[in-house]
């Protein structure tokens, strides 16, 4: 036991760190700078010039080369990556690619992604939650015209400055194959604001969006009106009146072309007035008209379109978290936390919100909960503020007064358009969640990101009763013999996920009458099994609460959240005191336990490595250790050096 390594985190036990960074880019500034222009020079044609066009031609290399630097910032794993790109690129032709680089980098049918894998061992290294190496994806195209709308709010007092670093990152995801159409919102009430005013500064963005644009944008104005001569009723979406978007070839022609549409708060009412609209209706109408598009065989103009992100750029940011001090919350699934998060903002002691800066969160959740609900599940949102976007856009100086090159921001939101997940992990420890996000000192995380998410089923409930041990032969919770537990999906889940035939017979066996409860997300597309369990060689010693599966479906790993969920309710809800679970040292998901776990330990002579969470196992960062820590942690060694493996096949355990 003596020559044994412990390891931790926070200076409290040395844990092994995991060398791989969220960051696409883990090379140093002047690597990161040749990459970058090795891209745009592949971007640009090589072809003589006339020297009168040199600058014109240095100046469009600059902006390509900015543009690959984002992009390439933006932390996207390779899965990510290809994810995207069988999304957005093209069909490939059948002729034989040029060279196999050619087709891995998977060039976009109008943009070069060029380097996009060029730090191939830091992308494959970013921490996701893959228990089986990840599948290689085709290029293909889905055929449809990918939209996302993005609300800009209180325009009156975003200054040029920034307005110039929105319009940039929007063109960026222009060019990466997003058509945008932008929804304003007019300032605060309070503020008197007529139809000239709204117009001009709808006009103040086109302009600055021609400016930045290749393609330009578009005024689309005095396409809304309500309905039966009513501005407020039972509309398509429920709360949102019956406003209805009628002037529709106004809208799909510029998209089609690449035009990225601006849209003021403006409708016409009963009369044939126009008048200033809650930017929320306009958004709730544009998404039922995306939402029935994508459900029609004959689309409008035969062009079918789907609507992939609700983008709001609002001032005061994303959902407080009251249990953050002030930070964001990282992620919202709506099916979960929806009714805890609104009666959070109901009670407007989160922070120091106002009453008026809580009502306005609140309209931004259930704007954003009613429009995901009526889209396809792949669909997701996101709020930050118009300054975090800007900002992350620009190129910052990357040295300092010491000549140490530094990586550059990550942007918010083209890492959720490649990724489509938040900018970190919703399931990391709150130590290390916003370092994680390479926040400034003093700064506050201020983007959440949203999906509609799937419910989570916990047997038991612990909000009826806290989990514990009911003590031998009194656990009788049955997973092949309980009516809320559908255990055939269950068995598949588990098989699915770890890639290896389950002994059925013998895991129901093992974990008779030691079951702690599970935790299910959605159909079974994630699952924990967690159980007490008695410390091998130690009588009398209390159970240790441990988890004995976690399994996500093969095509949920990485992606969705599925693994965040189960997490955080392990570790929230289920045992807040702390949990212990062990893996094989090999398991490419031993990156992801690694930020999450509290400690972790290599057990002597096997293949195991022990995790836990917690405060019940903490040496301290310096002098004697408990005792009553050390027999603590000795149960912990018992508990994963003896726990018998129940798969059919011949592998090694897992």
């Amino acid at each position: 036991m003596a020559s044994a390594r412990l390891v931790s985190k926070g200076g409290r036990l040395q844990q092994p760190v995991c060398n791989t960074r969220n960051n696409l880019l883990s090379v140093n500034g002047s690597q990161r700078r040749y990459k970058a222009d090795a891209v745009a020079e592949r971007a640009t044609p090589t072809n003589h010039v006339p020297p009168s066009n040199q600058n014109q031609r240095m100046r469009a290399k600059m902006v390509e080369r900015e543009f690959f630097e984002s992009v390439l910032g933006a932390s996207a794993t390779k899965r990510d990556a290809k994810t995207f790109l069988s999304r957005f690129t093209a069909k490939p032709s059948k002729e034989k690619p040029a060279s196999a680089a050619t087709e891995e980098r998977g060039f976009h049918a109008k943009i070069n992604l060029g380097n996009l894998y060029t730090p191939t061992k830091a992308i494959a290294n970013s921490p996701v939650f893959t228990q089986q190496p990840s599948e290689d994806f085709p290029n293909r195209t889905d055929g449809l015209l990918h939209t996302s709308i993005v609300k800009i709010s209180d325009l009156r007092n975003i200054d040029d400055e920034t307005l110039n670093g929105i319009a940039t990152t929007l063109v960026q995801l222009g060019r990466l194959g997003v058509r945008l159409v932008i929804v304003l919102e007019g300032s605060p009430d309070g503020i008197r604001e007529d139809t000239q005013d709204l117009l001009q500064q709808a006009r103040r963005v086109v302009d600055v969006l021609h400016q930045t644009s290749e393609h330009g944008a578009r005024l689309v104005d005095h396409s809304f009106a309500f309905l039966n001569g009513s501005e407020t009723g039972n509309g398509a979406i429920s709360g949102y009146g019956n406003l209805e978007f009628q002037l529709k070839d106004l809208l799909l022609s510029p998209l089609t072309e690449g035009i990225i549409t601006v849209i003021p708060p403006l409708a016409q009412t009963c009369g044939s007035r126009v008048e200033k609209v809650e930017a929320n209706y306009i958004i709730a109408a544009l998404t039922k008209y995306f939402a029935d598009q994508n459900s029609v065989k004959e689309p409008t103009q035969g062009i079918k379109t789907i609507l992939d992100r609700i983008v709001f750029l609002d001032p005061i940011g994303g959902m407080p978290n009251p249990k953050t001090d002030g930070n964001a919350h990282v992620f919202v699934n709506l099916a979960q936390d929806y009714s805890e998060i609104r009666e959070d903002l109901e009670t407007t002691s989160t922070g120091a919100m106002t009453p008026d800066t809580s009502h306005q969160h609140l309209e931004n959740l259930e704007c954003i909960q009613k429009c995901l609900a009526i889209l396809p599940s792949t669909a997701s949102a996101l709020i930050a503020t118009p300054l975090e976007v800007a900002k992350s856009s620009s190129k910052s100086s990357s040295i300092s007064t010491t000549g140490v090159f530094t990586r550059p921001k990550r942007n918010a939101l083209i890492h959720n358009i490649l990724t489509d997940k938040p900018l970190v992990s919703a399931s990391l420890p709150l130590a290390r969640l916003y370092d994680a996000a390479q926040l400034d000192a003093g700064q506050r995380s201020s983007s959440t990101f949203f999906k509609n998410g799937m419910p989570l089923t916990i047997v038991p409930d612990p909000r009826v009763a806290i989990w514990s041990d009911p003590g031998v032969d009194k656990n009788t919770l049955e997973l092949d013999n309980d009516p809320r537990v559908d255990w055939p999906k269950l068995v598949h889940l588990i098989e699915d996920s770890f890639g290896r035939p389950l002994n059925a017979e013998h895991y129901l066996k093992r974990i008779q009458n030691r079951v702690a409860g599970i935790i299910i997300a959605g159909d079974y597309e994630g699952g924990a099994i967690l159980t007490w369990e008695q410390p091998t060689g130690r009588p009398g010693r209390p159970t240790v609460p441990y988890l004995d599966k976690f399994a996500v479906l093969r095509r949920c790993q990485g992606s969705g959240g599925v693994a965040d969920i189960l997490f955080n309710a392990m570790v929230n809800r289920c045992f807040p005191e702390g949990v212990v679970w062990r893996s094989r040292q090999t398991n490419p998901v031993n990156k992801w336990y690694f930020e999450r776990a509290t400690a972790t330990w290599k057990i002597p002579e096997s293949n195991w490595t022990m995790f836990w969470t917690g405060n019940e196992v903490d040496f301290g960062a310096k002098g004697m250790v408990p005792e009553d820590v050390k027999e603590r942690w000795l149960d912990y060694v018992a508990v994963c050096s003896h726990i018998a493996p129940s798969w059919a096949d011949q592998k090694p355990p897992d």
